[in-house]
């Protein structure tokens, strides 16, 4: 185990007491330290592609209301002129305007 060796390492160099769990303490701050940085820097990203993924989808929505709403429009514009052409006084005269 790595505890085992620092305080083996520790025995042979004399080094005992409070000095012995200054240096352990200090050696688990620093990886501490270390992982607590990286999990930042991960969750930063997942984040970043998160909000990244987010704006993509509100622009595909927009897209696709815009063409729906066109659509519509299309569908109306052949509803009207096939009930003109079928059901108007002018039957098949009929020309639009």
């Amino acid at each position: 185990m790595r505890t085992s060796r620092h305080f083996e390492r520790m025995l042979a160099t004399g080094l005992c007491g409070r000095s012995a769990l200054w240096a352990m303490s200090r050696a688990t701050s620093g990886q501490a330290l270390l992982i607590a940085v990286l999990v930042l820097f991960a969750v930063a990203t997942l984040a970043a592609l998160f909000a990244g993924i987010i704006g993509s989808q509100i622009s595909q929505v927009a897209r696709q209301s815009e063409l729906v709403a066109l659509r519509n429009i299309a569908e109306a514009a052949l509803r009207f002129a096939n009930a003109q052409l079928t059901y108007s006084p002018a039957a098949a005269d009929w020309r639009p305007s």
